[in-house]
């Protein structure tokens, strides 16, 4: 268990300083006696598990764990699937950044013949 741990502090101090927001999902399958250690080590780390609900007994199977929980607007965990993981997903709020764009161009009627010609011999 403790190394365990040590390579899932590793895995979000460097996801963190990377200084960008994130998601990270995955089937975790953690056993009861790994969700509280997991919990404190996320809230010292100013981390947030995001699914509460889906369980098989008292383990949390599939996780989606992130550093901007003020962006999910609904957590769904469906419970239409007969196997023991279900569909987990969430709806985030995130803006697309917006993209400067610029188009350069050269009006071809005031290009010299010679000049071009000889740019492109040289």
């Amino acid at each position: 268990m403790k190394r365990d741990f040590e390579s899932f502090d590793k895995l979000f101090v460097d996801i963190m300083q990377t200084n960008l927001s994130f998601f990270l999902l995955g089937d975790f399958n953690l056993l009861w006696n790994y969700i509280v250690p997991l919990s404190n080590m996320l809230i010292a780390l100013k981390l947030t598990q995001v699914v509460n609900t889906q369980k098989r007994g008292n383990n949390l199977l599939d996780l989606i764990i992130t550093n901007i929980p003020q962006n999910i607007i609904e957590t769904i965990v469906p419970d239409f699937l007969l196997a023991d993981h279900k569909l987990t997903f969430c709806i985030t709020s995130i803006k697309k950044p917006k993209v400067k764009t610029s188009i350069m161009y050269r009006p071809l009627d005031k290009i010299s013949k010679p000049s071009f010609v000889n740019s492109l011999d040289s």
